[in-house]
């Protein structure tokens, strides 16, 4: 599995949850990475992501709405 979560404290409290509770049950990670959650183009952090060839990937990302 690889994980990817937008950095900061929330995105960083949700990946190690995810991670610990994946790996308790006997999964095994094999990519874990932060990205900047202003960032608009997540390219090369998929692009890394395809280079292990995992069968599933959790990705944390936020939406903000502009009022």
């Amino acid at each position: 599995v690889a994980v990817l979560t937008m950095s900061g404290d929330y995105g960083k409290g949700i990946q190690e949850t995810f991670v610990k509770t994946f790996q308790s049950l006997g999964g095994e990670i094999v990519f874990v990475e932060e990205y900047d959650s202003t960032s608009r183009d997540l390219r090369t952090q998929i692009t890394k992501i395809k280079y292990f060839s995992v069968n599933f990937a959790f990705i944390l990302c936020a939406v903000w709405v502009a009022a």
